[in-house]
């Protein structure tokens, strides 16, 4: 079976190390990463010490980055040119704090392929909003990412955006770019991706009022989910991890951009109430399970709350008799309280559902996962912090239902 840790290298990174041999920005600012990338590995595993030689290194190469970024950004010849954007990407990405804050917390869901592409390492890195600043600047001055020419730099730098944007929860500044470069990825590529164990249902989503752009990355999510699993289980041998990479930030970068409900103005009217709702609890699973970010940056708590206020605001009477409003609504209420975990929310969470279970008759576990499976769930990811919601409805006193 492939290793659910497994990293995607690119041929395109030995190209860097090529390059950095004869270009003295570039050669400071991938030795100021390397030693930040080992620095977080060493303090999340535990193996090495980072000790105080290394820290002076690490500070050494940083300001020799900045001093010959600032006098290479003089020459307009050298100023926007990819070796000196890959520099300053290491500065922006790699902003070193003194300490690396809660580590040793544990996530609620158990994501698959949670070190793909280093996503457990640079999840936990800091951004320098400055070098951010500086980065996006001369991206402008370029002309977009489309005119960069250095092997996987857009990508990687595309990758960059979705990581802040998940952390920060915001849109994602740039455009997604794939690992395979010169190559256009949309949606419609994962959709139609061939799986041997794909059994598509199309459920009740297109029933419940949502956008298009929405219905899209629901769809996509469900074959993206079938697709690891098929990869975990060694049944899928033709997909490589570039295409899992690609797949999974394209997806993620989807999630990010749709539009905050607050920001759709009369459009938003044909799909109250469950469009928040639903962008709440996408981004949820996204950070939570299919973009797993580390729980030290992951911000589940937050999303927990903020989708607890949505649902309290809306009035779902108007819901009533669609199919499938009440599958979509209770998919939320479990994502927003395994998200909640460890919170002051958890209580409304486990209350809603109470209700929930006790109006549709759900009274086993197995009988919640079925409604949950016509939305999209990842079994091994979320069944344990799901069930453990669940016992917490079920012993939750009569008296507190109505609460």
């Amino acid at each position: 079976m492939p290793e659910p840790s497994t990293r995607a290298n690119h041929e395109g990174i030995g190209h860097w190390l090529s390059i950095s041999a004869h270009h003295s920005a570039l050669h400071s600012a991938m030795l100021f990463g390397s030693y930040s990338h080992r620095r977080v590995r060493w303090l999340v595993t535990g193996h090495g010490q980072f000790g105080a030689d290394n820290i002076r290194y690490m500070r050494i190469c940083e300001a020799d980055t900045i001093s010959k970024i600032n006098r290479a950004i003089q020459d307009p010849l050298t100023a926007v040119s990819d070796a000196i954007i890959l520099s300053v990407l290491c500065l922006a990405a790699n902003y070193h704090e003194d300490r690396v804050s809660q580590l040793g917390k544990l996530s609620p869901f158990q994501a698959p392929l949670r070190s793909l592409q280093w996503l457990d390492i640079y999840g936990r890195l800091s951004t320098n909003a400055i070098h951010q600043a500086g980065l996006i600047q001369l991206i402008q001055l370029k002309g977009g990412l489309e005119k960069i020419e250095l092997p996987a730099l857009a990508a990687v730098i595309s990758f960059f955006g979705i990581i802040n944007a998940s952390k920060t929860l915001s849109r994602p500044y740039f455009p997604f770019s794939s690992l395979q470069d010169g190559r256009e990825l949309t949606l419609h590529h994962v959709l139609y991706t061939p799986i041997p164990t794909w059994s598509y249902q199309q459920g009740s989503l297109l029933q419940i009022p949502m956008t298009n752009e929405m219905l899209d990355v629901f769809h996509g999510l469900r074959k993206y989910v079938s697709l690891v699993q098929a990869f975990q289980d060694g049944v899928q041998p033709g997909v490589d991890r570039g295409t899992l990479c690609d797949f999974r930030n394209l997806l993620q970068w989807h999630i990010m951009s749709l539009l905050p409900a607050s920001q759709l103005g009369h459009v938003i009217i044909p799909f109250y109430p469950m469009y928040e709702s639903c962008r709440l609890a996408l981004i949820i699973f996204g950070v939570g399970i299919t973009f797993p970010l580390p729980p030290e940056t992951a911000p589940l708590e937050k999303l927990s709350k903020m989708l607890q206020i949505e649902l309290e605001s809306c009035d779902y009477s108007s819901l009533s008799g669609t199919p499938g409003a009440t599958e979509i609504r209770c998919w939320c209420l479990v994502l927003g309280g395994i998200a909640s975990t460890e919170t002051n929310s958890r209580k409304w969470f486990v209350q809603q559902l109470r209700r929930i279970a006790t109006a549709q008759g759900l009274s086993t576990w197995d009988e919640v996962k079925v409604v949950l499976e016509s939305t999209v769930w990842v079994e091994r990811a979320c069944d344990m912090a799901g069930s453990f919601l669940w016992d917490e409805v079920m012993i939750l006193p009569n008296s507190e239902d109505s609460a």
